[in-house]
């Protein structure tokens, strides 16, 4: 099923697994932030140039037998500016359950990949840890220091897997990952999300 955004936006959908019916929910949560990046200094999370703009953000998810996500997201990124180096995304890996907030969920990111055929697309990632380390994320950082965008345009494809999307009940099993977060400083225009 595919889910346009940015409005916030709750689904569920029939899947067959070995258990029988699986559920599958978008939920927001916050934290997810996909930010352009000017110089080879590393700017802070979140801060993008005025006029930056996400144009499309394009998910598709597939959910694995064995309770894995594998998430590729498409982004066509237009900066404010010319000289731009690249773009932040980060994913939450820690956050406190909103039903409980004695417990924490914990998602594990895996098998990162990440590939562009018209800017730098090596990449980093680093860890950020908040509220005595209940709150963390990881940071991916695209793009190369030491080159730039061809440009103000540039189109990126993550890959990667997410282990703790899937919460399990007595009734049901859903899927809890937010399709694009809301820790935006780029205009986003057009989301699409695909289960």
């Amino acid at each position: 099923r595919s889910t346009l955004f940015p409005y916030t936006t709750l689904f569920r959908s029939p899947y067959s697994m070995r258990r029988g019916l699986f559920t599958a929910v978008a939920a927001a949560f916050s934290g997810l932030v996909l930010a352009g990046f000017a110089t080879a200094v590393p700017a802070t999370a979140g801060t993008a140039d005025v006029g930056d703009v996400v144009t499309s953000m394009l998910i598709d998810y597939t959910v694995t037998p064995g309770g894995v996500l594998q998430v590729t997201e498409t982004i066509d990124y237009s900066f404010g500016s010319y000289g731009r180096h690249g773009i932040y995304r980060n994913l939450i890996t820690r956050e406190v359950w909103a039903d409980d907030k004695s417990k924490d969920q914990k998602y594990e990111i895996s098998n990162v990949q990440v590939t562009s055929p018209d800017a730098p697309d090596s990449f980093s990632e680093s860890t950020e840890k908040s509220n005595n380390e209940r709150d963390q994320s990881i940071q991916i950082k695209i793009g190369d220091a030491d080159k730039t965008v061809t440009g103000r345009k540039a189109r990126y494809v993550i890959k990667y897997d997410v282990r703790g999307a899937l919460r399990h009940f007595d009734d049901h099993s859903e899927l809890y990952w937010d399709a694009t977060g809301n820790g935006w400083d780029a205009v986003l225009q057009i989301g699409r999300a695909h289960v």
